[in-house]
């Protein structure tokens, strides 16, 4: 059987982690498959006869569940009818600012995004979900058939079985591990602040921040960005016992979580690759997407938001002038002023509690496992 998976991996770490572990689940399936590549932001119109010499076409995982996703974030073939492949969707997921009401129920789709979602349906007989939010929004939008599998990357194989933390975690965080900012700049300064906690509460304990999508200015980050991860870098640097580290284009930096004892911080892959390890990892939800990580698993809902509101016209004309994108149209964070007493009430609570709420995670990951597998079989076979 042959699969062409269409790679959102551009730079971002958990792009590639997230590709990386739905082949191996493809291929733990169906041991003798083919699988090639072919990136999402590439037209396929002029590829058709090599697109349609594959039995199916797998999108793995990301943000697909968003209003303008097809065909602007993956473009395919500008018909869809083209393509005789079928198309399967692995544990995609919505990516909304926040989970009230009001968001999820009001969330909708573009009329050639909802042709994608209903050809996929078609296909395959369901829409894989990362989290309960998304299989929310898709069924508010009448696709019923959307189906909570988690993402790809939640899955580590060697350890699925698995319903205990790490056997040789040091329990005083020896070694500490923080992931940086999605929205670097709204949260660069509270990040600082995490970290300074951890330097307080843990002064024996070896910190490593870890930079997912890098700190350099290229086709993918824009001046702006770059240099606000560069200031981060250089105050980093200037703490003791402090390393940093970037993991961008590729998912082989994610091994710097191997041994960890703690993990804290932002990115979702961060927290998503340290649990299929069995490490204790505490996220700091940037939006939905780090909601729906923490609801479906039950664990510690720490918000780096107190609420979301449009910037003053006089934020906006600062940020253009420094070059930040989409101006006029981004969501700022009104900050958490009280994140540092919640994660630190979060962590004494772990504590308190012998860490149990991770085995009970754990076993909703097999459970999300074992449902992913049976509604991808009944698909090909």
């Amino acid at each position: 059987m042959k699969f062409l998976f269409i790679s959102g991996a551009y730079k971002n770490a958990g792009d590639f982690l997230i590709e990386k572990r739905c082949e191996y689940l493809f291929r733990q399936i169906e041991p003798t498959c083919v699988i090639e590549k072919i990136m999402g932001n590439v037209s396929l119109d002029n590829k058709l006869e090599y697109v349609n010499s594959f039995d199916w076409i797998v999108i793995p995982g990301g943000p697909g569940y968003i209003f303008d996703y097809y065909p602007s974030h993956i473009k395919l073939t500008s018909c869809l009818d083209d393509i005789e492949a079928k198309i399967m969707a692995v544990g995609l997921g919505w990516y909304g600012a926040d989970t009230t009401q009001h968001t999820i129920l009001n969330y909708t789709f573009s009329k050639e995004t909802q042709k994608l979602l209903l050809r996929i349906s078609s296909d395959c007989g369901f829409l894989g979900c990362r989290d309960n939010y998304s299989v929310q929004v898709l069924r508010n939008n009448g696709f019923e058939k959307a189906i909570m599998t988690g993402c790809p990357a939640w899955y580590e194989l060697e350890k699925i079985n698995e319903i205990s933390l790490r056997k040789d975690i040091n329990f005083n965080f020896k070694k500490i591990c923080v992931s940086d900012p999605a929205e670097l700049f709204e949260n660069a300064e509270q990040c600082l602040k995490v970290v300074r906690y951890l330097r307080k509460t843990f002064p024996c304990s070896e910190i490593c921040f870890v930079f997912h999508r890098g700190i350099e200015k290229d086709m993918y980050t824009n001046s702006f960005n770059a240099k606000i991860a560069q200031r981060l870098k250089k105050r980093l640097c200037a703490m003791d016992n402090i390393t940093v580290h970037n993991i961008a284009f590729g998912e082989n930096g994610f091994a710097v979580y191997d041994d960890a004892d703690l993990h804290i911080g932002y990115r979702v892959h961060a927290h998503i690759y340290n649990l299929s390890k069995r490490n204790v990892s505490v996220l700091i939800e940037e939006d939905g997407r780090g909601a729906g990580v923490n609801e479906a698993l039950s664990l510690p809902r720490l918000l780096a938001y107190k609420g979301k509101a449009r910037a003053p016209k006089s934020v906006f004309e600062k940020a253009f002038r420094k070059g930040a994108k989409a101006v006029g149209i981004n969501l700022i964070q009104k900050s958490n002023v009280y994140l540092i007493d919640q994660l630190d009430e979060v962590l004494n609570s772990l504590k308190e509690e012998e860490y149990s709420a991770y085995p009970m995670a754990f076993r909703r990951m097999q459970n999300s496992y074992k449902r992913m597998v049976d509604v991808i079989e009944g698909a090909l076979y």
